[in-house]
């Protein structure tokens, strides 16, 4: 498996994404926002990582349209695409939705419910973003909150797409530089009690990303080969928590 990983150049960490992939024998390849253009590469899937960007943002709609079209254009080759926070509310956008800064920011594990329990599963999932995603007419949302839509899937434009608010892949080492950075999203929180917080949730996140992604993968239709892995679990947040 072939997996293109669309990503900004100062961040460029997978967290629990990158231990699944390299479970599956995946290669990887990393496109820069900042360099890539319109033109499709070859892969068997795309993912669209964070940013602490916001895709609203006028500032960056130079690089929102280089991905957008870069998205219509993979998915009508057949590619399948995930997004992830930023991600998906670029992925929304590709097909035909929008994004806009949100009322209030959410940051932290906050509940999401779900009508999909496989491809958005219910419960607390991390969060450190200040936008809401308006999924397309064409989409269907899976999973959502008070707050905001939190997952949706469409099936129109060629290829499957998955996008999702919240973010699985988080390690908590990571976690705490973003909070330190203060990260969109983050700039009200109380870094203490969000750190004691991440604390709690890194317990279980290893296995319940690990089933989600694989959830995903299924989803999409990419061929994933997952040898037993040995050792003690990755420690981490069940977050992707930035923009």
């Amino acid at each position: 498996m072939r997996a293109v990983l669309v990503a900004d150049r100062a961040d460029r960490d997978l967290g629990l994404l990158g231990d699944y992939l390299r479970n599956a024998h995946a290669t990887t390849h990393f496109l820069e926002r900042e360099w890539m253009t319109s033109d499709t590469v070859p892969a068997d899937v795309v993912v669209l990582l964070g940013s602490n960007r916001s895709a609203h943002d006028p500032r960056h709609s130079e690089i929102v349209a280089t991905e957008t079209s870069f998205i219509r254009r993979t998915l009508a080759d057949g590619v399948p695409v995930i997004g992830i926070c930023y991600g998906a509310q670029v992925l929304a956008r590709a097909l035909g939705g929008s994004s806009y800064r949100g009322a209030v920011p959410e940051c932290g594990w906050t509940q999401v419910y779900s009508n999909n329990e496989e491809l958005c599963p219910s419960g607390r999932w991390g969060q450190m973003h200040h936008d809401v995603i308006q999924p397309a007419e064409t989409s269907e949302v899976i999973g959502l909150n008070l707050v905001a839509p939190q997952a949706f899937v469409d099936e129109s434009a060629g290829a499957r797409a998955l996008g999702w608010q919240f973010h699985p892949e988080l390690t908590l080492p990571t976690f705490k530089r973003r909070l330190t950075q203060r990260y969109s999203g983050s700039e009200d929180s109380n870094p203490l009690v969000t750190l004691e917080e991440a604390s709690h949730h890194a317990r279980d996140a290893g296995p319940r990303a690990a089933a989600l992604f694989r959830a995903a993968f299924r989803y999409l239709g990419v061929d994933t080969h997952e040898p037993q892995r040995s050792g003690p679990p990755t420690e981490a947040v069940c977050i992707l928590g930035y923009n």
